[in-house]
């Protein structure tokens, strides 16, 4: 329960995912080498603690967090001087029922599809992100929209796989 879902250093490219933790969700930092390039784009985080949080970057390189729908205790902590985190939506892990379908439900019921078209922003210019693969599709595969923060593009109803422990098809 102290750890967060995912931890790591050096070059990362974390997008298209999403976590739900009771703890802290993503936690990027020093362990035994050193923070790269970073790039943390298009998630959906439910947490009740940090929900993504980036520090330790080296010199001349950046940590980018960008377009993801945050709703957790600690929110979005980018403290590296190589980073920045622009044009995600975040909110307190107590309201995550404003923005998404059944983010507190027991797995196999848990939805974290966007209720509403409230993650629906000015667009993201992706352009520099387009060489990583299918980072031009969301969670469930459709071609996103660029508008949209998070995992899912869309909003309403979710027309993908259903969150569960298991392998997704």
């Amino acid at each position: 329960p102290s750890e967060a879902l995912f931890q790591g250093e050096g070059r990362i490219a974390l997008y298209n995912n999403i976590f739900v933790a009771t703890g802290s969700a993503v936690r990027v930092q020093t362990h035994n080498g050193s923070v790269r390039d970073v790039r943390i784009f298009n998630n959906t985080v439910v947490a009740q603690g940090d929900g993504i949080a980036v520090s330790g970057g080296v010199a001349g390189s950046t940590q980018l967090v960008r377009g993801n729908a945050v709703f957790a205790g600690g929110g979005v902590r980018v403290t590296s001087t190589g980073g920045s985190a622009t044009q995600n939506v975040v909110d307190t892990h107590a309201n995550a029922a404003n923005w998404l379908v059944q983010p507190d439900a027991a797995v196999g019921s848990l939805d974290a599809y966007p209720r509403s078209d409230v993650l629906r922003q000015d667009a993201l210019d992706n352009a520099a992100l387009t060489s990583l693969p299918d980072a031009a599709v969301d969670f469930n595969g459709a071609t996103r929209d660029p508008r949209d923060r998070g995992a899912y593009t869309g909003f309403g109803s979710n027309p993908g796989w259903r969150l569960a422990i298991d392998n997704k098809p």
